[in-house]
């Protein structure tokens, strides 16, 4: 084992002070204290350093452990990142394959403008195709505003029945328009669950001057009826469009004629609008 020298190259066990230290040890006759006190003061010189060495021996182990843990994370984030980046670039490539035919339509559509710019104005183009799209797909009535029209014509029903008690509705459609068909069919449907009676009137060409957007014909003395019935068309499933009331007196006087004419357009919700 290797001991501390001192100065001149002597053993620290070779110094006067060992010897005397160890001559009072060894001394039968040395007082008990001062052999206590000197064998407290080894203690300090030898065991404490020795057990302090140890504790930042332990330390110096755990704080390795650390920088190895840290090291270790550190190198799997480096690799998740190069993973991740990898995933970003391939999707990169692959969203540019697919923008590059917008890309080269949008600068045949508008040469003045930059890229980014020109690509904003193919993307306005096409929002404004699905909306008008979508506005010409036909929607039923969401069921709160359906359960109000029933309710509506309840009324009419109710209102009229002492002066009319046998009311006809027939409803009408201009030629070639699948959504107005559609909307015929939905609007009889309310109708006849309101306890009215409702007729498919057909389909077919509908001549006028000034053509409205939908047509209400009736006998000149049922005009009180046929104007409540504009309200509820007006009102409660058509939120935008021309409404008219026309008259003949041909018409028998419980009877009225709806006349879908206009190109529907249907809101999300379902309602109409010419």
């Amino acid at each position: 084992m290797n001991v501390r020298r001192k100065k001149g190259g002597k053993h620290i066990f070779n110094s006067a002070w060992f010897k005397v230290i160890k001559t009072c040890l060894g001394c039968k006759e040395a007082p008990l204290g001062i052999r206590a006190l000197l064998f407290f003061v080894l203690i300090i010189l030898f065991i404490v350093p020795i057990a302090s060495l140890k504790v930042r021996n332990d330390e110096l182990k755990k704080n390795i452990k650390k920088i190895k843990t840290v090291q270790s994370k550190k190198n799997d984030k480096a690799v998740d990142f190069e993973y991740e980046y990898g995933l970003l670039r391939k999707k990169f490539v692959h969203d540019a394959q697919l923008l590059t035919p917008f890309i080269d339509k949008s600068r045949q559509m508008y040469p003045d403008l930059n890229t980014e710019e020109a690509l904003s104005k193919i993307l306005e183009d096409i929002e404004r195709i699905h909306e008008f799209t979508i506005s010409n797909t036909f929607r039923s009535l969401d069921e709160e505003l359906r359960i109000q029209v029933i309710k509506d014509f309840s009324f009419l029903k109710q209102k009229h029945v002492l002066e009319n008690n046998d009311l006809e509705i027939y409803v009408w459609t201009q030629s070639d328009s699948v959504e107005r068909t559609e909307v015929k069919n939905e609007l009889i449907q309310f109708i006849e669950e309101a306890g009215l009676k409702a007729f498919d009137g057909g389909e077919g060409i509908i001549s006028y001057l000034s053509p409205p957007s939908v047509s209400i014909e009736c006998n000149p003395e049922a005009y009180r009826v046929a104007r409540d019935l504009w309200r509820i068309l007006n009102s409660s499933f058509i939120v935008e469009g021309i409404i008219s009331i026309r008259e003949k007196s041909e018409i028998p006087k419980h009877r009225f004629k709806i006349l879908l004419i206009g190109s529907p357009h249907f809101r999300s919700d379902g309602l109409i609008e010419f």
